[in-house]
């Protein structure tokens, strides 16, 4: 009986080293059959969006690119007019100011990178003229003429 064992624990641990390899084969295939599907197979066709008719053609649009249809019944916040009164343009790495008048003619002075009223920010002076970002969107607004 003495005889046995050892080839009975080399036939064991090799049995033993066998499946592992065979388990870890399978798995390479696994991983290998998986990232060729991602790589090579076709790609889906994009799923166009049914356009409404009775959606007028700007709103038909706007929901083309993303947007969402807007509904006259919600208000919508307005801006306030502002007049560019003078500006202290921005030198040497400092920031530049304005002085703006806005439509409830309240006259102050901004610093860049600060809001003027809600959903408006000052983002830039510059000596003709100053750049206003409005929800997001950016307006370039002149000094007034000289008379």
């Amino acid at each position: 009986m003495g005889d046995s064992t050892p080839q009975h624990s080399n036939f064991a641990q090799s049995a033993l080293v066998s499946a592992v390899t065979l388990a870890t084969l399978i798995l390479v295939c696994a991983v290998l059959a998986y990232w060729t599907w991602i790589w090579i197979a076709p790609r889906a066709a994009p799923h166009a969006r049914v356009i409404d008719e009775s959606m007028p053609r700007i709103d038909a649009a706007y929901a083309l690119f993303g947007g969402t249809q807007r509904n006259a019944s919600i208000a919508t916040p307005t801006a306030p007019a502002i007049k560019v009164l003078g500006v202290v343009a921005a030198t040497g790495g400092k920031s530049g100011y304005a002085i703006l008048q806005l439509d409830t003619n309240k006259v102050f002075a901004v610093r860049e990178g600060t809001d003027i009223a809600p959903g408006v920010r000052l983002e830039q002076v510059l000596s003709g003229q100053i750049i206003v970002e409005r929800n997001g969107l950016r307006e370039t607004l002149p000094l007034p003429e000289k008379k």
